[in-house]
């Protein structure tokens, strides 16, 4: 069995993650950001519980999920949230 190269890995990774092309984040509208927040909030009915780590739970996926959307480097559209949350 051959052995694997740990460091010819990491320098071929090297290489090409400098060919990527880098997107920058644009800061997003009222509009963006409002449809973003409805979006997150209605993406996690799912979620269900009444229990304090289950509303906690979900309350962190919303914030990581609204973060992530904020960030994204296209327009938001309308349910990329459903998307986004799988």
């Amino acid at each position: 069995m051959k052995s694997f190269d740990i460091k010819a890995a990491i320098e071929i990774y090297s290489k090409e993650k400098r060919d990527v092309k880098t997107y920058f984040v644009k800061r997003k509208k009222e509009k963006e950001l409002h449809t973003i927040e409805v979006d997150v909030e209605r993406s996690f009915g799912f979620l269900k519980g009444e229990d304090k780590v289950s509303l906690a739970r979900k309350e962190i996926f919303k914030e990581i999920l609204f973060k992530v959307l904020k960030t994204i480097p296209v327009e938001y559209l309308q349910s990329m949230s459903e998307i986004v949350s799988v």
